[in-house]
């Protein structure tokens, strides 16, 4: 009798890690099931309906890492700033070698204010990836907001020969790659190389005629350029700098509509003065 109840705290022991591990498989399945889910509402737009679907899979498994970036990328996109910076941390403490969470971390903390901060962040996502080019795009608009145009200037000029090296190295996958083409226009489009940008955008937009953030940057330097050379009949020096807007999806980080119509509304006002 007493031999056999010696065997009683081995098979407990054992039923309940069985357990254990069946609900946490379980816990890791249902989470990737509503990432699904959300990712499917993200690439419709709903990311009101997408966001409870990503708190829900982080409740599911929260050592889920990519549940908490894909978390933190929809709030960044409704605008729950300090929310997406605790989801993106969250995402970096289960996986430190993620560039998009480091990069989506800075993102978070510019719309926070907090542009050294974010700059810093940049860097983590360039320390994982040296040639991860939307880091790179946005560190450099970063500085720009902190006054810094030559240190900017540099990072853009970096941006530009890594994707000139990447297109030489490996056209065929450059001829694919809509967002190489699209980082490039960024870092041409703040070194008022504006003929080029425009060319990297429509290359882009040949590549995926949907790339939202190449629509909108290009129409935003044709609107620009086109009032001003009406007005003036020369290129302006600049076009100005605009606070970004992120989306999930990894592409780059697009202009504002918002950022079209200031420019046109500033075209407009140049031809009106000129014609006085």
């Amino acid at each position: 009798m007493q031999h056999g109840w010696s065997f009683a705290p081995l098979i407990a022991l054992t039923v309940l890690l069985f357990a254990v591990h069946v609900s946490g498989e379980g816990g890791y399945d249902d989470a990737v099931r509503l990432v699904q889910r959300g990712d499917v509402l993200i690439a419709e737009g709903d990311y009101e309906a997408a966001l409870p679907l990503f708190i829900e899979a982080v409740e599911a498994d929260p050592y889920y890492s990519i549940a908490w970036s894909r978390r933190g990328e929809v709030e960044m996109t409704l605008g729950k700033y300090s929310g997406a910076l605790q989801s993106f941390e969250r995402a970096l403490s289960l996986d430190p070698y993620s560039t998009k969470a480091w990069n989506r971390k800075g993102d978070a903390l510019v719309y926070l204010g907090q542009e050294r901060d974010a700059i810093a962040q940049y860097d983590r996502a360039l320390a994982v990836n040296p040639n991860d080019l939307a880091s790179f795009v946005d560190k450099g608009a970063a500085l720009q907001r902190l006054g810094e145009d030559d240190a900017a200037m540099e990072t853009f000029m970096e941006v530009v020969q890594i994707a000139d090296r990447e297109v030489r190295k490996h056209p065929n996958d450059a001829r694919y790659d809509a967002n190489l083409w699209v980082m490039r226009g960024e870092a041409l489009y703040r070194l008022r190389r504006y003929d080029e940008a425009i060319e990297s955008f429509t290359t882009a937009l040949s590549i995926d005629p949907r790339h939202a953030g190449a629509t909108q940057s290009r129409a935003t330097i044709l609107a620009y350029l086109e009032g001003i050379k009406t007005a003036n009949g020369t290129l302006p020096t600049a076009v100005p700098y605009t606070v970004a807007t992120t989306t999930w999806s990894g592409k780059p980080i697009p202009y504002s509509p918002l950022s079209a119509i200031a420019s046109l509304i500033i075209a407009a006002l140049a031809i009106s003065v000129s014609r006085r």
